[in-house]
């Protein structure tokens, strides 16, 4: 499944394993530049965890208000109401979830 930002799976984190002397003041920097590397990579993770639920959770919403709306007695003005006061500044996903209730309404029963 192709997920919203077009990834298949997450952004890797990678651990870093350093021998040598732990007095070499070239291997000391590499550890800083490893470590501030993973913590960059540890970041983008917990943000693209984050958007991922998010994203699920918008999915979701969608779905049940689609399920809600789409029988009778058909009330999509009600829900527009409802829709745009919650979703101020989101208008695509107002249009998202009308759309997706109109198609699923019978045609002459609107």
């Amino acid at each position: 499944m192709r997920l919203k930002n077009g990834h298949h799976h997450p952004p890797a984190v990678f651990f870093y394993n350093v021998d040598g002397d732990p007095n070499d003041p070239a291997r000391k920097k590499n550890i800083e530049d490893l470590r501030k590397k993973n913590e960059q990579m540890y970041a983008a993770r917990q943000k693209w965890n984050a958007d991922q639920k998010l994203y699920f959770l918008r999915l979701a919403l969608i779905e049940q208000c689609v399920t809600f709306y789409s029988h009778k007695p058909y009330n999509t003005d009600e829900l527009e109401k409802y829709a745009r006061e919650m979703l101020k500044g989101h208008d695509d996903a107002i249009d998202e979830i009308l759309t997706k209730v109109r198609e699923r309404v019978p045609k002459g029963d609107k």
